[in-house]
């Protein structure tokens, strides 16, 4: 079987969104996380910025965490907890649906700035989003104040 990155890209995320559908966060996670990664570093070598590199340039949080390289550890906390054995995680963590959503909005933000086009199940779960999106803010409003993720 001859596959592209970009078949790639698309197989980890039409499979991300589906089984966050499913109720599978974990694997959602996963495979959001792979599919914006491969995306992230083909817009690289276009030039164009990757998403951790874009929020850190459009959000103001300089001022709770001053190295980038920090802000992007808390950004992909719960991606690398889930792929990754490390001596510093918890042995549990608090994975919630907000949390789920940004890691495949990531990889679509990826995805579109890489191809400039749509898929169905992109489709299909932003439909689902603007459905939930009061939902979820209302979870959100509920963390604490400062970073959902303070250890890095």
């Amino acid at each position: 079987m001859n596959i592209s990155k970009i078949d790639a890209i698309e197989a980890n995320l039409d499979a991300a969104i589906e089984m966050f559908l499913q109720g599978n966060w974990v694997a959602a996670v996963h495979l959001a996380g792979a599919a914006e990664a491969v995306a992230g570093q083909l817009n690289a070598a276009k030039g164009k910025k990757t998403v951790p590199d874009y929020f850190w340039e459009k959000t103001e949080l300089k001022d709770l965490i001053t190295e980038k390289r920090d802000f992007v550890k808390v950004l992909n906390f719960f991606r690398d907890w889930i792929k990754h054995t490390n001596p510093e995680h918890d042995a549990e963590v608090e994975l919630q649906e907000p949390h789920v959503v940004l890691y495949i909005l990531r990889a679509v933000h990826a995805y579109s700035d890489l191809t400039e086009k749509g898929r169905p199940s992109v489709g299909k779960f932003l439909h689902w989003y603007e459905q939930n999106k009061t939902r979820l803010d209302e979870i959100v409003d509920k963390w604490p104040d400062g970073p959902a993720v303070t250890k890095v």
